[in-house]
């Protein structure tokens, strides 16, 4: 099982069909579910027959995810659900315009 940490990049590939345009004609995605989050996050063709979805967890704790896909795409759903582990952040959290003021920014950092 993959480890990455909170606020860290986890990617998945996989191999698919590169016949006609799969930048246009393919909907490839994946769903990432924690404990306390579930997200829905677009992935995209990045070339030579290889579609990618990336995700920054949020929170510090296990996540499983599913690969989706739409129309031709389905054929790219071919491997079961899969999980990661998940640590607390060695670095400080990502940093977000604040909803109040607009010119003040907050860095999340709660789980370091």
């Amino acid at each position: 099982m993959q480890t990455v940490e909170k606020w860290g990049v986890f990617e998945v590939s996989v191999h698919g069909p590169q016949d006609g345009n799969p930048f246009t004609e393919r909907q490839f995605g994946a769903v990432f579910r924690g404990k306390s989050e579930t997200v829905q996050v677009d992935g995209f063709y990045d070339g030579e027959g290889v579609y990618r979805v990336r995700f920054m967890p949020s929170f510090a704790e296990p996540y499983t995810f599913t690969i989706t896909g739409e129309g031709e795409a389905a054929d790219l759903v071919t491997a079961a659900d899969a999980s990661f582990t998940n640590t607390a952040a060695a670095v400080d959290g990502t940093v977000t315009m604040d909803k109040l003021q607009s010119l003040k920014f907050d860095q999340d950092d709660a789980g370091k």
